[in-house]
């Protein structure tokens, strides 16, 4: 039992590992303007899909949250888009699990 239950823990924090990427000068300064947009809301126009993207912040058991921070992990994937280029994150969902909140878009 011991072992199923080490072996969960690490697959849970394997998705942590990959956290925000490191950035340009110019691609630090285009985060401030990418937006967000939560799955269902429409964005103000049309965007093109680069390619889906997934994050997850594991800051849980340290402070007083069980589960990760939703605003974190956006913020990890809006640091992801401005590494590929783009300009806008959609259809943002966010769906926590102990100690994990991953967020796609």
């Amino acid at each position: 039992m011991k072992c199923v239950f080490a072996l969960l823990l690490c697959a849970a924090l394997l998705g942590c590992v990959s956290g925000a990427p490191k950035l340009t000068v110019e691609q630090t300064e285009k985060v401030a303007s990418i937006k967000a947009y939560k799955l269902g809301i429409a964005p103000e126009r049309a965007f093109s899909i680069i390619v889906p993207i997934e994050a997850a912040d594991c800051s849980g058991p340290g402070g007083s949250r069980l589960y990760g921070n939703e605003g974190k992990a956006i913020d990890i994937l809006i640091r992801k888009t401005a590494a590929l280029g783009g300009d806008a994150v959609v259809d943002v969902s966010c769906e926590g699990a102990p100690f994990v909140n991953n967020s796609n878009g």
